[in-house]
């Protein structure tokens, strides 16, 4: 599945959350769990509605520079417009999908998000990054390290980075000595 066609799923999704014939009382249920789904629909729908309003709002050329004025009160700390939806995103996500397993709903990607309005009026748009190579280079560095591992789960990140750590080792040891091979062929 690729980026685009999230987009496609998650409109898909929105609509079929829109019709009256999801909130159908043929629906094998007692009438309190419909209602409770009903609310559980309403709640992704509204989500699936903030993100892919995000997205779009992240696929815009330029943006006006009101949006990053904090002129929004709430709690007694100011928000810009961007950055105030983004929060309202954020909670609705958490509201949601609440996630009661493992960190729960605190997630570092969902705090991330709340930052990037911050870094468009920083850097500019989404449209103009590429996150390509680094991803590219965690292929290398992390995933074929952890395959030279004995695949415990109590011991996986320690073994991976002594890995890296031998690797690293020996890539500079090899770079010195092609180093020197190299000054002693020029000379």
């Amino acid at each position: 599945m690729t980026a685009d066609e999230v987009s496609g799923i998650l409109f898909t999704l929105v609509l079929v959350l829109s019709c009256d014939v999801t909130y159908s009382n043929q629906l094998p249920c007692k009438v309190n769990k419909v209602v409770g789904l009903k609310s559980q629909l309403q709640d992704f729908l509204h989500l699936f509605e903030m993100l892919l309003s995000m997205e779009q709002w992240m696929s815009l050329d330029d943006y006006p520079k009101v949006q990053f004025k904090p002129t929004i009160e709430h709690g007694g700390k100011y928000y810009s417009p961007s950055e105030y939806a983004m929060r309202k995103c954020m909670e609705q996500f958490k509201k949601t999908i609440n996630q009661t397993k493992g960190n729960g709903a605190k997630l570092p990607k969902v705090h991330t998000a709340i930052h990037i309005p911050l870094r468009i009026e920083e850097i500019g748009s989404p449209k103009n990054s590429d996150t390509g190579p680094p991803e590219s280079l965690h292929k290398i560095f992390v995933k074929k390290t952890a395959l030279r591992t004995q695949k415990r789960a109590d011991s996986i990140n320690q073994q991976t980075a002594t890995r890296y750590y031998e690797n690293h080792i020996v890539d500079t040891a090899h770079s010195c000595l092609y180093d020197t091979i190299v000054e002693d062929a020029a000379a």
